[in-house]
């Protein structure tokens, strides 16, 4: 196996040295992300790919969706804009790419189809999966009964382990290193992994920079929060080399979430007490308990067992059909619940989870839910005017949608609303209209609208300049784990000391 580095007893460090490191990663704000490409510019190199509009973005670069000239194609394309990531990526990590091209073909990985690691900025293009992520299938998946639930995640288990153990068994074995919820895309009920090839680029250089210096701002993004460290191996926080065992724990991780349907929680002391109570297999729960042992030696050698383990469960009882759930909750009980299951199918045709994508069906079902009240639904009509997906882009449209789930309370409508407002966009520009509606939002913790309201006090937009409430407002959205806002409280922190 891989090298580990201490995490014998008495060579230097202990579970509470691991959970000091998480616990310091976990609360780090992150820095701001600039964009460094805008829609329209064509893929360095590649000029008959435009990029169309930014699908995400975080530390180690940006993701764009990009368009193919004259063909009927899409792409995702992954930018490297991270310093230390991109040499990482150009010395060490090429070799891995080229091995992932060649032998990454599997229902369950989205192939990486193209790369250029040359010049400023080395990216990488992948086939294009418009479906959510295994995260937001997660949040899904409350609604179905235990038993169907425990079978959804165990035949999602099977693919994903499946997907790994293709790689995992060549010599060397690739490794992901960064396999988690988010790196998941969900083609309708099938998981495709992305990001192989690149997990040593985006983890190493996180933990090198976070060793290396005592100050904690210094860590990168790829690293902070709960997003990545918690699904890292103790010893992957310590430097150790790439092994299959890392993605291993990573999926003993996931499982524990995709069953409890949390991605924001982790495996404790109690786990196998409390999925045994859940009614899990207590084949799958030693399988969980093992593959998140602190102690790597004691996980199993590589997503191969997984495979091997998940397919005797599916073997052992057939599993039946899976009924549209959205479509069979029960209408006379109670018409949230109804509302609910429609807003739900909207949903699924708006990001094209088990069915085509298809935005009109997506409007003419949040219409439905709407209709009964649902704030979720109300707020996603205004989204799909104001982008122009599946009616015609209509702003005035999408402030009548967003004011009825605002006036509800819904957080994401307020800060919606106030965005049209400090945007004058279907409405005349009001920045003092923006700045109560980012409030409402913001008293709820949204991140964004804690965000936009420090901007509003810094440049005296619809209030009285005022540094000191705008430093206050970017700290709390930094805390919530805004991306933007920490560099705002880095640089008006500075400008006060001067």
């Amino acid at each position: 196996m891989g090298e580990t580095q201490n995490l014998t007893p008495g060579s230097g460090s202990n579970p509470e040295d691991v959970a000091r490191l998480t616990r310091a990663l976990e609360h780090l704000p992150l820095p701001e992300a600039v964009s460094r490409f805008s829609a329209g510019e064509t893929i360095p190199g590649l000029s008959s790919w435009i990029l169309e509009r930014q699908l995400g973005g975080g530390g180690f670069g940006e993701v764009w969706l990009a368009r193919h000239e004259w063909k009927d194609k899409r792409r995702a394309v992954k930018f490297c804009t991270h310093p230390a990531a991109r040499n990482r990526l150009v010395t060490h990590e090429k070799a891995v790419i080229v091995q992932v091209m060649k032998h990454g073909k599997h229902p369950s990985i989205v192939p990486l189809l193209e790369c250029n690691l040359e010049g400023e900025t080395p990216w990488l293009m992948y086939e294009y999966v418009p479906g959510g992520t295994l995260a937001e299938s997660m949040e899904d998946w409350r609604l179905l009964p235990v038993p169907r639930r425990i079978e959804r995640v165990v035949k999602t288990l099977h693919a994903i382990s499946s997907a790994l153990a293709q790689l995992h068994k060549l010599d060397p074995p690739i490794v992901h290193r960064d396999l988690k919820p988010g790196n998941v895309l969900m083609a309708g009920d099938t998981p495709r992994i992305t990001d192989f090839g690149i997990g040593g680029a985006v983890v190493d250089t996180a933990v090198a920079d976070a060793l290396a210096s005592a100050e904690h701002a210094h860590i990168p993004t790829s690293l902070r929060g709960r997003g990545t460290a918690q699904y890292a191996p103790p010893e992957q926080l310590f430097g150790s080399k790439p092994h299959p065992r890392d993605d291993v724990y990573s999926l003993g991780i996931m499982a524990y979430q995709m069953l409890v349907c949390d991605v924001e929680t982790a495996p404790g002391t109690d786990v196998a007490d409390e999925l045994g109570k859940l009614g899990v297999p207590k084949d799958l729960i030693a399988l969980i308990v093992s593959s998140i042992s602190f102690n790597p030696d004691r996980r199993p050698e590589d997503a191969r067992v997984w495979e091997s383990e998940l397919l005797k469960l599916l073997e052992k009882k057939p599993t039946p059909s899976e009924p549209d759930v959205q479509l069979t909750l029960p209408i006379i009980a109670d018409p949230r619940i109804q509302a609910e299951a429609d807003f739900q199918r909207g949903r699924d045709y708006e990001i094209g989870r088990g069915v085509p994508q298809d935005f009109v069906k997506a409007r003419e079902w949040y219409e439905k839910a709407a209709a009964q009240g649902n704030v979720n639904a109300q707020n996603n009509l205004g989204v799909l005017y104001a982008r122009g997906e599946g009616v015609e882009q209509d702003y005035a449209k999408a402030r009548e949608w967003y004011e009825k789930a605002a006036e509800q309370g819904h957080a994401p409508a307020q800060f919606n609303l106030g965005g049209l407002y400090a945007a004058g966009q279907g409405v005349p520009q009001d920045y003092v209209k923006a700045r109560e509606w980012y409030e409402k939002a913001a008293e709820q913790n949204h991140a964004s609208a804690q965000s936009n309201l420090g901007r509003l006090y810094k440049y005296g937009r619809g209030v009285e300049k005022n540094l000191d409430t705008a430093l206050a407002w970017f700290r709390k959205a930094a805390a919530n784990g805004n991306t933007r806002a920490t560099k705002s409280v880095e640089r008006l922190e500075k400008r006060k000391l001067r």
